[in-house]
């Protein structure tokens, strides 16, 4: 924005355009995550040590080479669910194929990310928090499966992906578990404490 040669105030706007609706996600999605992994102590002991073999690397090449931390954050983004907005899209040069209907070209189509995502064919009991799901059995790596990862659609795909899903995520997803561990505190509303690690 800074060398785009837009009058300040049409820069601004654009930028608050930008970031606006990565920190609702983002927000929703971190407190989520924050309560599951309080909520899951074995789990939550298992990417400590994760991280812990990095030596907390804050590098995003790195947190994102971690099973268990792109797991949580997998699970988090699609049990979360917090990018519901029905954006349109075109359908690609050629025809698509939508289960026996096909759909030309340039057509607009529109569907919420939370119908892929809660999809009970791609995601074995979909309203619950499984971060294993999305790994292999040891944990450690994340296990293929190209059923769930034709569903898994949080911010889009290709072209139209939003480019800040990942890294406003990852980070502080990595920063609590390095100085505390994180406990759901079971009360109406949604409490999260930190607590030091011993």
């Amino acid at each position: 924005m800074v060398n785009s040669n837009l009058p300040s105030s049409k820069a601004l706007s654009e930028a608050t355009e930008n970031l606006g609706p990565d920190t609702d996600t983002a927000s929703a999605t971190l407190a989520n995550i924050l309560w599951a992994l309080g909520s899951n102590p074995g789990f939550q002991e298992e990417l400590f040590q994760d991280l812990a073999v990095v030596s907390f690397s804050t590098d995003m090449t790195t947190l994102e080479g971690i099973p268990r931390l792109r797991a949580c954050v997998k699970e988090g983004i699609g049990w979360t669910g917090a990018a519901a907005a029905m954006l349109p899209r075109l359908v690609p040069e050629g025809e698509v194929e939508f289960y026996v209907h096909f759909l030309p070209e340039k057509t607009v189509i529109s569907s919420s990310p939370i119908w892929y995502l809660h999809n009970s064919v791609a995601f074995l009991r979909p309203k619950e928090v499984d971060p294993y799901r999305w790994l292999m059995s040891d944990g450690s790596k994340v296990r293929d499966d190209p059923q769930r990862d034709k569903f898994y659609i949080p911010f889009s795909k290709r072209a139209n992906i939003c480019m800040g899903a990942y890294p406003r995520v990852f980070r502080p997803v990595e920063l609590p578990n390095r100085r505390a561990s994180v406990a759901a505190v079971p009360i109406e509303r949604l409490v999260v404490a930190l607590e030091p690690r011993l």
